[in-house]
């Protein structure tokens, strides 16, 4: 039996990874997550219409680089895109995220500077929090 790769079912969770101008350091941060849901395409990175649900990870990383590449002129090297089937796994990474977005939201990246201090860890800042950064280019600075 051959091995296929993982596809995004409805319910699961996309994940981009890569790295932004001025802190390419910080190489495999969480950029965005989408939740796929009602056979819906997603908005990943700013950029809506993305398609997700029966597609790998590959294919949809090959998708948003294309998409990225369209909006910017830019083809980003440090994308990749992870596909998480549940729950618990999105809640097993979700402080990392946290922690991605107030950096981008301060402007600062932790490996120049040692004194940044950690995320609020509550839920219901982050919603809004995320809301906030959800509006902005991030597509635009990714390397």
């Amino acid at each position: 039996a051959q091995c296929l790769a993982q596809s995004v079912e409805n319910g699961s969770y996309v994940v981009v990874r890569g790295a932004v101008e001025g802190c390419e350091a910080w190489s495999f941060r969480i950029l965005d997550i989408a939740k796929a849901e009602d056979n819906e395409p997603v908005t990943l990175l700013n950029i809506p219409g993305i398609t997700v649900i029966d597609l790998t990870s590959e294919q949809i990383r090959s998708n948003l680089i294309a998409a990225i590449q369209d909006l910017t002129g830019n083809e980003p090297k440090s994308i990749s895109v992870e596909i998480l089937d549940s729950e618990q796994k999105y809640n097993f990474i979700v402080k990392e995220y946290w922690a991605s977005l107030n950096a981008l939201l301060e402007g600062v990246c932790p490996f120049e500077n040692k004194a940044n201090r950690a995320p609020p860890l509550d839920g219901e800042y982050w919603e809004e929090k995320i809301q906030e950064i959800k509006k902005q280019d991030i597509a635009r600075s990714v390397t």
